[in-house]
């Protein structure tokens, strides 16, 4: 516990526009990197059931669409010319 006397620094206190944009996209960061957890997720299961003849290679595309992933699997150069 603090005295009387005692004097203590604290933290500037930032203005309540910055703070709150700043807690703002603290909040939407978090839930972009949950987004990309899950995505990693799902792409891990559909190549773990299509390793597993748990689906076959239609199927597996299908998932993909289904789940709005097939544009993050690319069949041959990304970006560049062939």
């Amino acid at each position: 516990m603090e005295s009387i006397g005692t004097i203590t620094a604290r933290k500037p206190i930032a203005a309540p526009d910055e703070s709150s944009d700043t807690q703002f996209l603290l909040s939407v960061l978090r839930v972009a990197t949950l987004r990309a957890k899950l995505a990693a997720n799902e792409l891990d299961s559909v190549g773990v059931a299509l390793r597993d003849n748990l689906v076959t290679y239609h199927d597996a595309l299908a998932w993909l669409r289904d789940v709005d992933l097939l544009d993050h699997v690319h069949f041959g150069p990304v970006g560049g010319a062939p």
